[in-house]
């Protein structure tokens, strides 16, 4: 008989359930990156100057090269994935890029430009109202690669009121992305417009939407793996 106490009854012997021993349930959501190529890949990560998050790229393990306070890289090696990562007690806020550190606009090696993923987590103490996690793929100066998200576990992220459960995001090419949930594309910095992008004013695949930005509620709504994927450069994909 099921009741409001927290005693249940097993085999006719009353089980005393202790709240104060239960385990916590965790709520820091934590990143791994994967490269789902055969070929090794270099992976930059910028963490962002934003209060409350690490601001120390030395502190993340898997880095095994910094440039900057808040820059640095490593390679990956073939279909090899990071641990599962987020700094203690901390948010995590930054963006990853892949066979380069993130550039703005096209030069003669990468011609399509670059595309990032970017994301801020663990922002639960952030002194405002309402934060929100939010990861995105921006396709804003272009894109070199293919990048995917997954989400795995914890409370559901959402694009809107109109995609209340979102549980992966990819990018297209260059001027293919309006649609695509998760994804800023070419020019449209503004997600649905070209207000002000780094490399000239685009619209022609501006998204119909605001559906640029996955987002959950920052408090009480984390936890789980967000799986971000390098699927692979445009140069060498069919």
């Amino acid at each position: 008989m099921f009741g409001c106490d927290n005693n249940v009854t097993v085999n006719d012997t009353t089980v005393v359930i202790d709240e104060q021993s239960q385990p916590a349930v965790d709520t820091t959501t934590r990143i791994r990156v994967v490269n789902e190529t055969d070929s090794a890949v270099v992976v930059w990560l910028s963490l962002g100057a934003t209060n409350g998050c690490l601001q120390n790229i030395g502190q993340v393990p898997f880095i095994t090269d910094s440039v900057a306070p808040l820059k640095g890289y490593f390679i990956l090696a073939p279909h090899d994935s990071t641990i599962d990562y987020a700094p203690d007690s901390m948010g995590y806020n930054g963006e990853f890029s892949f066979d380069t550190v993130a550039l703005t606009c096209a030069i003669p090696r990468y011609p399509f430009g670059i595309n990032i993923f970017e994301f801020i987590v663990n922002i639960s103490n952030a002194p405002y109202p309402n934060p929100q996690e939010t990861v995105e793929i921006s396709c804003v100066d272009g894109a070199n690669c293919i990048i995917s998200g997954k989400f795995l576990g914890g409370e559901n992220w959402n694009a809107s009121s109109m995609y209340p459960k979102v549980d992966s995001i990819w990018n297209k090419g260059i001027h293919n992305n309006s649609g695509q949930i998760g994804v800023f594309p070419f020019g449209c910095d503004d997600c649905t417009k070209s207000v002000n992008p780094p490399c000239g004013k685009n619209d022609k695949d501006k998204q119909k939407y605001p559906i640029c930005t996955v987002q959950r509620n920052a408090i009480g709504s984390g936890g789980g793996i967000i799986r971000v994927a390098y699927k692979g450069s445009f140069q060498i994909l069919k």
